[in-house]
């Protein structure tokens, strides 16, 4: 199970999906492995492709963003009661994990 202490900002400063992925690639790595094994079996599956031969400019492809859209809801299952992954609402290039508003809780 991941603590609190694994939350917060995954990257910052960028909103490129050839940083964005890989950083979400490695957090799932390390802190939810089974979900890292279902992208990593899921993707190799239908292309026939190691995440260890993804490069920088693979990200702009089909198939990268396939893998984008597919690793993007898996951190937002990761995120803990109370916490959304995404981008925090006071600078959009910080993407993490951040707390809710507290109106948005209440609902």
């Amino acid at each position: 199970m991941v603590t609190i202490d694994e939350y917060g900002t995954i990257i910052e400063g960028t909103l490129k999906d050839s940083d964005i992925g890989p950083a979400c690639l490695d957090w799932l790595r390390e802190n939810a492995p089974e979900a890292y094994q279902e992208v990593t079996s899921t993707f190799s599956d239908i292309y026939d492709l190691s995440l260890s031969e993804v490069d920088e400019n693979f990200w702009d492809t089909d198939e990268g963003w396939f893998l984008y859209e597919t690793v993007y809801p898996l951190m937002q299952e990761q995120a803990p009661d109370g916490y959304y992954f995404g981008a925090h609402p006071g600078d959009g290039c910080d993407i993490g994990f951040h707390l809710e508003a507290i109106e948005e809780r209440a609902v």
